[in-house]
């Protein structure tokens, strides 16, 4: 086919609108209301959207026999790529709110890349009925045609949960930083009443809707009518509420499968299973760790992992970590308290005093965060040394190996040998003294190259996993494109 496409206007109307918030919110922040201030954004907004309009003008998509040509010609620039039908690893759909009001899809189109594989190689907004027609037909040529059925009724759904759950996946399933990032600033604001400082209330207010309001509603926004099903070879996500996404991606493109354990997760028994591919970048989304099961009892994900991913898991015979293990975190990290409590002692004792007679110095957040710091943060690290004794785990298997890591969050990964970059097996000081090492594993991902560290085991099992590898490569067994 030879097709030649410009986006639909409706980008220019979504860049107007993200734009024009934006510039907004600075403005109310920073304008207080002066003519001169609101001018000035005025002109800024005028400018982008003259810039976004000629930018939108004079580029076009078009689809030849054998590749995708992206062609910029502005007074600025002139710049044309070029894509090999060969080389795409996914045609992914998105559509925000406004493309759903205008009847409007933005089609992404992904390349094996880790040069910049956590953004599209190219995207396309045009109507939904010609996005349809295209992806279908770029489909045929990336996946099996048996993809080509996904969406008829009678493909099984393998994970399909309410919108309650979502809901319940959102909260349970935060990082435990987050939790204890949000109490602080609860902390804060209570010791700020009590101090008859209301108008201290205000930064902890903040930080908390920047830190844990809106990660949440995002997560909810994202993650609503959550479908995915599996045809031959090749996996479908689909989700989205106000703006609904829908990729797809091959088994072989597929790094790693993980399930991750936030505490409060793991204290009810559930987790998340994710995994890591390559080549699925949604418009600068992290869409390249696609969710493969929200928030679901560990057993259910289990027996979910051998559906979806049978290639990868193995039922693992891990060791734990030794009683070596635990003595060398536990002198790394009581390095860590003795700093915590010195620089506490030293800025209660000389910065303290100095600082506490300036105005304008909120004093709530001075002695919350002495107090964190000087009794929080030990027994965060205390609590870190006996959960990671107890949860980290090293197993290895015929396709892939297991690593699970992590204190107070746990991951345990499944991950393919012939998906490895590179390995290192590194061992410190006090880590020497305890008999113990460290395993780092590089493999592509989503940001480029992903670097994950085992715990501390013997330095003769950790060696093992190179040892799998370079005997792949030497037995010519080793193929990162198995299963594809």
């Amino acid at each position: 086919m030879t097709e030649r496409y410009r986006n639909h206007p409706t980008v220019l109307l979504e860049k107007a609108f993200s734009m024009g918030v934006a510039l907004l919110f600075m403005y109310l922040v920073t304008g207080n209301g002066m003519i001169e201030m609101l001018a000035a954004y005025t002109a800024v907004f005028v400018a982008g959207m003259v810039y976004s309009f000629a930018i939108w003008r004079r580029t076009w998509v078009s689809f030849e026999d054998t590749e995708i040509v992206v062609l910029r010609d502005t007074w600025v620039t002139k710049k044309t790529k070029r894509i090999q039908y060969s080389r795409l690893a996914s045609v992914g759909v998105a559509r925000s709110i406004i493309n759903r009001i205008c009847g409007t899809t933005r089609l992404i189109f992904n390349v094996n890349s880790s040069i910049n594989a956590n953004e599209p190689e190219a995207t396309l907004t045009v109507d939904s009925e010609l996005a349809e027609r295209i992806r279908r037909e770029l489909n045929s040529r990336i996946f099996s045609k048996e993809s080509e059925t996904a969406e008829e009724p009678e493909i099984e759904t393998l994970v399909k949960v309410s919108n309650a759950d979502i809901v319940i996946h959102a909260f349970i399933s935060q990082p435990t930083a987050r939790l204890v990032f949000a109490v602080l600033m609860l902390v804060y604001s209570f010791v700020s009443i009590l101090y008859d400082s209301a108008g201290g209330l205000v930064i902890p207010l903040l930080l908390l809707a920047a830190n844990e309001i809106i990660p949440l509603a995002k997560e909810i926004f994202t993650y609503c009518n959550y479908r995915l099903y599996r045809v031959g070879d090749t996996i479908t996500v689909e989700s989205g509420l106000l703006s609904t996404v829908r990729m797809s991606f091959k088994v072989g493109k597929v790094n790693s499968v993980r399930m991750r354990q936030p505490l409060l997760a793991r204290a009810l028994g559930m987790c998340v299973l994710e995994a890591e591919v390559v080549g699925i970048a949604v418009a600068g989304d992290d869409a390249g760790t696609p969710l493969l099961c929200p928030l679901k009892k560990e057993a259910e994900v289990r027996g979910l992992m051998a559906k979806v991913m049978p290639e990868v898991v193995f039922e693992p015979e891990s060791i734990s970590q030794s009683r070596g293990a635990f003595m060398a975190m536990a002198v790394t990290n009581l390095l860590y308290i003795c700093l915590a409590i010195s620089v506490t002692v030293f800025f209660a004792v000389f910065v303290h005093p100095v600082i506490g007679e300036t105005d304008g110095i909120d004093s709530a957040l001075i002695l919350v965060t002495e107090v964190f710091v000087a009794i929080g943060i030990p027994l965060l690290l205390v609590g870190h040394v006996i959960m990671a004794q107890r949860n980290r785990r090293f197993a290895m298997g015929p396709e892939s190996f297991l690593l699970v890591y992590g204190g107070y969050d746990t991951m345990s990964e499944f991950i393919l040998y012939d998906k490895v970059q590179y390995t290192s097996v590194d061992s410190g000081p006090i880590q020497r003294t305890f008999g113990n090492a460290t395993l780092h594993v590089s493999m592509m991902s989503s940001q480029g190259f992903r670097e994950t560290v085992s715990g501390l085991f013997p330095p003769r099992d950790l060696e093992r996993v190179p040892a799998e590898v370079m005997g792949r490569i030497r037995d010519g067994r080793y193929d990162h494109r198995r299963y594809e």
